[in-house]
Parts: C-alpha cells; structure tokens; sequence
C-alpha cells in the first residue's frame, strides 16, 4: 500500500476539497444565521406571552374580586329585604293593635 498516496493527495483534489469545505462552512454559518434568529423571534414572542399572560392573570383576580363583591352585595340585599320585611310586619302588627285601642 503507498502510504503517500494517502497522506498527500493532489493539488486539485486538495483544491478541491478545501472549495467544498468553505461552501459547506458558508451553508453551515447561513444556518447558524437563521437559528439565531428563529431564536430571537422566539424570545420575543415567549417574552410577550409572558406578559399577556401577567394581564390575564391581573384580570382573573379583578374579575375574582368582582364576583366576591357581587356575592357580597346580594347578601346585604337579601338581609335588606328580610329586614324590610319584619319591619312591615312588625309595622302592621302595631297599626292592628292601634286600631283594636
């Protein structure tokens, strides 16, 4: 076997090679190129879910408080209206008892 065959190539096929290493290492920086920029794109997009997600959240909580509060509000309506209630009654009972005087 000619080992100097294998170590030393020709001059053309060195040339050769050496064209198709730089095209190869130019696709290969292209690709390195867009992936960088897939992700800044996806940075960009992560950070601005990440901030529409902040909102939603703020807005679930206002919208808890909300129903608490509607919860609230119905209960002392409720005790109003009860409240009212015994008032006429009580009202009533005493315009009767008047009116038997």
């Amino acid at each position: 076997m000619n080992f100097d065959h294998i170590f030393y190539r020709e001059t053309s096929d060195l040339v050769f090679c050496v064209a198709d290493l730089q095209l190869n290492n130019q696709k290969l920086q292209e690709e390195v190129r867009k992936l960088k920029q897939a992700v800044e794109n996806m940075e960009d997009t992560n950070q601005k879910l990440i901030e529409e997600n902040e909102e939603l959240k703020a807005q679930a909580k206002m919208g808890q408080q909300l129903l608490q509060k509607e919860k609230m509000l119905k209960e002392e309506v409720e005790e109003m209206k009860l409240s009212l209630t015994s008032s006429e009654e009580s009202r009533a009972q005493a315009s009767a008892q008047r009116k038997q005087m």
